[in-house]
């Protein structure tokens, strides 16, 4: 096998987050079913479609790892959840998810940076950027559905901005 173009710190980094990002697609694929069974249906493909776009991280963690000579490691996923109590309770979880992935990918970031390897931290920070993105997203939703509570059709309207996002 050709030499590795990868300290191991690194692709290990790199593997986990193969984990994080196919979790991340099962835990929103969980609230996709959680919306579609509540009748948020616009919800429901928005969320099937963050699934996907996770998945779609992943795969692009896999495609680098080859590429820098490396093995990925194919994870089993943690088991999702479809038991929610609102659709507050997705929205907040989704919010503290991304947060938590973010943090992941400065792990990264600085540990390949601290190995010089500019590669690696050019891939972290276009992960870190993506999660900003998804941090808004869910702190607007969340501010959105704050200012409906307790008005009557408020469901229906979440639902309507949910539909905006696809």
């Amino acid at each position: 096998m050709k030499d590795k173009l990868l300290v191991e710190a690194v692709e290990t980094l790199l593997n986990k987050n193969i984990k994080y990002e196919y979790d991340s697609a099962f835990i929103y694929y969980g609230m996709s079913s959680w919306l579609a069974s509540s009748g948020f249906l616009h919800g429901a493909k928005l969320f099937k479609k963050y699934g996907d776009e996770e998945l779609s991280h992943a795969h692009k963690v896999i495609d680098y790892l080859i590429d820098r000579n490396c093995c990925a490691v194919v994870p089993d996923v943690t088991k999702a959840s479809i038991e929610f109590t609102d659709v507050k309770d997705i929205l907040l979880k989704s919010y503290d998810h991304e947060k938590q992935v973010e943090d992941n990918w400065k792990i990264v970031a600085n540990t390949a940076f601290k190995n010089l390897d500019h590669m690696t931290y050019d891939l972290a920070l276009w992960f870190i950027r993506e999660q900003r993105e998804e941090i808004v997203k869910f702190r607007d939703l969340l501010d959105k559905l704050e200012a409906l509570a307790g008005l009557s059709g408020s469901n229906y309207f979440i639902d309507e901005e949910f539909k905006k996002y696809l």
